[in-house]
């Protein structure tokens, strides 16, 4: 699987050129429902555009996301739905500098396209004198326009989103874990820089605490170890410097990637469950060390 959250850029101007190729492009639904995945569920209303963005949000409709700070940007991935919000904008209000953003221009024309044709064919009633035709020939015209074509994907991807929300959402409430990473305060954003690492090792150790001996039991303990990677990722680390960040986004990915290797081993045909919980232990013990003695140098 091919998961669009993992190549989520660490610069500021590569976060907003990456966030705007999504909003013009085809796989935002996706994104969103990734993110969704390892959002903690809020118990107060989500924020607007307009909280989050205040008097930015016209310059952003006008010339993107580079205009706003990173603190900004890291909002819309922390409240993942506020992207189809900002899509919806963008299509409705946005200005030229959106549709140069696109990165398979192509590939939207070709499906708004093919949906107009099957839309008129749908809705233009037959008529003996050819009216029909010449009706559809010229209504052709607008469905070329850049703002049409991204109406039409975003379309698509909102119901796509609600097949997500109607369908998949109790799912990942019923995997939600309490403990480790997705802890509340496991990230606490007001210490010094050893003490938010000695934090995270500690929310790692947690770990240690349950001992899986099914497959079952193993995959889903491994798989809720797996979203705090994702949390982890996605979180602000204010305590920490630029450097100590890179590292610690740097570090949850190959950490992220050796879950996922473990998470597919147990579910192969017959697993050796206990020699996979011991591979995952040694990940788990690596890591912890390493956040030990990075939070060791930062203090």
């Amino acid at each position: 699987m091919n998961l669009h959250s993992m190549g989520i850029p660490d610069e500021t101007t590569e976060l907003a050129a990456w966030l705007e190729g999504h909003l013009v492009g085809l796989q935002l639904a996706a994104l969103v429902a990734e993110l969704l995945a390892v959002s903690p569920v809020e118990a107060q209303s989500p924020p607007t555009l307009e909280e989050v963005f205040g008097d930015d949000l016209s310059r952003v409709l006008n010339a993107g996301l580079s205009v706003i700070p990173r603190d900004r940007l890291q909002a819309l991935l922390r409240q993942p739905r506020l992207l189809l919000d900002l899509q919806e904008r963008v299509v409705i209000d946005g200005g030229d500098y959106w549709p140069q953003q696109s990165p398979n221009r192509d590939d939207v024309q070709k499906l708004a396209e093919r949906g107009w044709h099957a839309l008129s064919a749908a809705t233009s009633p037959p008529s003996a004198d050819g009216s029909q035709r010449q009706q559809a020939t010229r209504q052709t015209a607008w469905h070329r326009q850049p703002w049409i074509v991204s109406l039409a994907t975003a379309a698509c991807l909102l119901i796509a989103m609600f097949i997500w929300d109607s369908f998949l959402r109790p799912q990942r409430l019923s995997v939600a874990s309490g403990w480790g990473w997705n802890r509340s305060g496991a990230l606490p954003q007001d210490v010094q820089a050893d003490v938010y690492f000695a934090r995270l090792a500690d929310g790692a150790d947690e770990w240690f605490k349950q001992r899986p001996k099914t497959a079952e039991d193993l995959a889903k303990r491994t798989g809720q170890f797996r979203q705090g990677c994702s949390t982890l990722i996605l979180a602000d680390h204010r305590p920490l410097s630029a450097e100590d960040r890179k590292w610690l986004i740097d570090k949850c990915r190959e950490w992220a990637v050796k879950l996922d290797q473990h998470l597919a081993a147990v579910e192969a045909d017959y697993p050796d469950v206990q020699d996979i919980r011991d591979q995952a232990d040694e990940t788990i013990h690596k890591l912890i060390a390493a956040l030990r003695t990075r939070g060791k140098g930062s203090g």
